[in-house]
Formats: structure tokens, C-alpha cells, sequence
């Protein structure tokens, strides 16, 4: 997603409403940006003026109503991305500002404090690498933000992966688990409407009317 992002930045285009629900999957599994609506041409070095985007995912500059750059931005939103594939929430409770209960760590640049409190709460442990990745793309400082150039470069976007073909097992194997466990929940349920219906039929005649002792 990093490189389809860094693509559409080098062709002078800004997305502005980057989020998970519009990245797709398409047949040989591999990732689609899509819900290009609010994307706009940029120049070089130009600041944008529009305060667009889903909360969420939106950079500090722009909650803050600041002239913002575009790029910067979308690798924000980006940081969200890869925070909720990893804890599945996101890493701040309401907006990207300092009164946020979790995102005011990131104002504050007390980044180690943020890690325990996310660690404390969700029981999940990652590398030092990742999380300077997360803390580069999450600055309150635009200044301070990881460039896309820096965040392909980076140690742990360059560790070992699962290949293309991994990854579409992978993925195979977790809609296989899933439809198997539909059909587990239909089987329990089928059972459950039939011990019901069979009580029923035991406390009241094939009529409907209850019978008398």
C-alpha cells in the first residue's frame, strides 16, 4: 500500500481520504487504493487549504484547521492503517490533537509512555523497529513525519515477508475458517429450532390447544 500511495505522490496526486474501507482486494490478492473523490493535483512544496477527509485517519494539521501538505497527510492516515491492522482500534480515542487521551503522547513526543499504555491495554508486544515506524508516521510535527521515501526504506517495511503466493494462502485458509465456522453456527442453531420445536410438541397437541392432565 505504501508503494500504490508513493505512485499516485509521484504522479503530483494527493489521495486525502485514505482508510480501510477503501482498500480492496482484488482476485490475486493484492491491494487496491480506491475512492479517489477528494484526491487532488498538487505541486511541489504546495499547501492545501480544504479540510477534508474521515476523522479518524486525519493528520493533526488538519484537525487543527492548519494549511496542510497532502503528502504528509496521506502517510498519516497510512500510520492509522497499520496501527488498526495491528490492534485492531485505532491509536487514538477520538482526534489526532493534544487533548486526545492517548494522542496527546504523540504532541508531547513521550512516545514511550504511549507504548505502555497501548501495551497494557491490549496484551500485544512488537518490535522496536515497527514502533519507530508507527511513532515516524504519527508526529504531531509535520516536520518531524517520516517521508514516504524513508518509510520504504525503512528496517521493518525491509524484513523478511511472506510472498505473494503465502499471503493468498493465507488468506485462503482464513475465508475456509470462516465459512466453516458459519456453517458450524447454522448446524447449532438448526439443532437448538429443532429441540425447541420438539419441547413445544410435547407441551401442547398437534392442535396448538395445551393438554390437560
Amino acid at each position: 500500500m505504501a508503494q500504490a500511495v508513493s505512485h499516485i505522490h509521484k504522479q503530483g496526486f494527493v489521495h486525502r481520504d485514505i482508510k480501510l474501507e477503501n482498500i480492496l482486494i482484488d482476485d490475486d490478492y493484492k491491494l487496491v487504493l480506491s475512492d479517489f473523490g477528494l484526491s487532488t493535483r498538487v505541486s511541489k512544496g504546495e499547501l492545501l487549504t480544504q479540510y477534508i477527509g474521515t476523522s479518524s485517519y486525519m493528520a493533526p494539521e488538519i484537525v487543527a484547521k492548519q494549511d496542510y501538505y497532502g503528502e504528509s497527510c496521506d502517510i498519516f492516515a497510512l500510520g492509522v492503517i497499520l496501527f488498526c491492522l495491528l490492534y485492531q482500534n485505532y491509536p487514538f480515542q477520538g482526534k489526532a490533537q493534544p487533548s486526545d487521551p492517548h494522542y496527546k503522547y504523540f504532541a508531547n513526543k513521550n512516545h514511550i509512555r504511549y507504548w505502555l499504555l497501548v501495551e497494557k491495554q491490549t496484551k500485544k508486544f512488537y518490535s522496536p523497529e515497527l514502533k519507530s515506524l508507527i511513532n515516524g508516521m504519527l508526529a504531531y510535527d509535520v516536520n518531524e513525519r517520516i517521508t514516504m521515501e524513508e518509510i520504504l526504506e525503512h528496517e521493518w517495511l525491509n524484513t523478511d515477508v511472506p510472498s505473494q503466493e503465502e499471503v493468498k494462502q493465507i488468506i485462503q485458509e482464513y475465508y475456509q475458517e470462516q465459512e466453516q465456522k458459519m456453517e458450524e453456527d447454522d448446524l447449532i442453531s438448526n439443532s437448538s429450532s429443532t429441540h425447541l420445536d420438539n419441547k413445544l410438541q410435547g407441551n401442547y397437541g398437534q392442535e396448538g390447544v395445551k393438554q390437560k392432565c
